[in-house]
């Protein structure tokens, strides 16, 4: 998965993330329905052949989607991919997604683009800014077709990544993530929907010399904050895991 690191790895490629993408939504199911059907996620090719079957391509799925629907429902389409741009219309917002033609912008109304900046107003803020330390967005959109053919997102979740396509939860995150890269070590980024574990650090560590290591990055410092932190630091005690703690508060430099 891209949450996986490995010492060596040559770097990422959009087109490479795409076809990873495709291929394990091609393993799942949602509901009763291949995930295919319901989650589209484009290709690179930007020749004017590609870019119209794409095109075709997801015209169609939003047609098989409404035979499966019963009457009055929308069918709605998931669009999965890294954001080219994001901007302001006269009447509304514009999301842009790297392999889609501009043809097939995402429209967005005031409401769920404003709900976008209130919930990933920071990463949104740094992909603005030209991708400050390499970031980028990926966004999963909920889309429905219009009477007149256009297509309108009426919901959008976002996941900031390094250059590399590593999920992180910060900015301090991504400077970590792009040092453990430079440096050519092998680690994971604990994915939070994974109920498995009771505790997911930031990173983890996996070619250290005496083991694993939990890797904290603490960038607050709210009471609830602190009571989660001294929660983890305990977690990794109890079970005898090693910790390596960077209070990026207190200490603008990672540590070594």
């Amino acid at each position: 998965g891209l949450h996986k690191w490995q010492s060596g790895q040559a770097p990422r490629r959009l087109g490479a993330v795409y076809r990873k993408l495709q291929e394990e939504i091609g393993d799942m199911q949602i509901g009763s329905i291949p995930a295919d059907e319901i989650v589209y996620v484009p290709d690179t090719h930007l020749d004017d052949e590609a870019m119209a079957r794409k095109v075709h391509d997801v015209h169609s799925r939003i047609d098989a989607l409404s035979k499966r629907c019963k009457q009055g429902e929308e069918p709605v389409l998931l669009v999965v991919g890294e954001v080219r741009s994001m901007f302001d219309a006269k009447y509304n917002s514009g999301l842009r997604v790297k392999g889609l033609p501009d043809a097939m912008t995402l429209w967005m109304s005031a409401g769920v683009a404003g709900e976008i900046l209130r919930r990933f107003e920071a990463p949104v803020r740094r992909f603005m800014d030209g991708g400050e330390h390499g970031t980028r967005l990926v966004a999963i959109v909920s889309v429905a077709r219009t009477r007149h053919g256009s297509l309108h997102a009426s919901a959008c979740d976002m996941l900031e990544t390094t250059a590399d396509f590593i999920p992180v939860d910060s900015l301090h995150e991504v400077r970590l993530a792009n040092t453990l890269v430079r440096e050519d070590r092998t680690f994971t980024k604990p994915l939070r929907h994974d109920q498995a574990h009771a505790v997911h650090p930031d990173f983890v560590l996996h070619d250290a010399r005496l083991g694993e290591v939990a890797m904290e990055v603490w960038g607050m410092d709210s009471p609830q904050y602190r009571q989660r932190k001294n929660e983890k630091i305990a977690h990794y005690s109890g079970r005898g895991l090693r910790l390596w703690q960077w209070n990026a508060l207190a200490d603008k430099e990672i540590p070594a």
